[in-house]
């Protein structure tokens, strides 16, 4: 019998993973279970079924927003607050330096 456990949110940090418990600064790096929007389409065609750029689209953005949402959470800020950081207007105590959200997609000739 072969176990397989998929957990949801932020995990990790334990171990031999696991941070100073100080106030230094980490980088991370996260990566989402959804593919980018063209590869998500691209994989559809593959199996058979249609699946729009738009729908590609927004299932990028939900995984995007669901994952700032989970940082608030995780540093204690009010949801109130979310806009707020977003916007620039409040100080987050973490930066999202880089997102991922598109592909380069090329034809190769054979």
């Amino acid at each position: 019998i072969q176990y397989e456990q998929q957990y949801q949110g932020l995990v990790g940090f334990e171990g031999a993973y696991a941070l100073a418990r100080d106030d230094s600064p980490v980088s991370v790096i996260v990566f989402f279970d959804d593919d980018v929007a063209a590869v998500q389409v691209l994989q559809a065609q593959m199996e058979g079924y249609v699946l729009t750029e738009r729908a590609a689209d927004q299932i990028v953005e939900d995984s995007h927003v669901l994952f700032r949402q989970e940082l608030y959470t995780l540093f204690g800020l009010p949801s109130e607050d979310h806009r707020a950081f977003a916007a620039g207007v409040v100080e987050a105590p973490f930066q999202i330096r880089w997102e991922y959200r598109y592909a380069l997609l090329w034809k190769r000739s054979l």
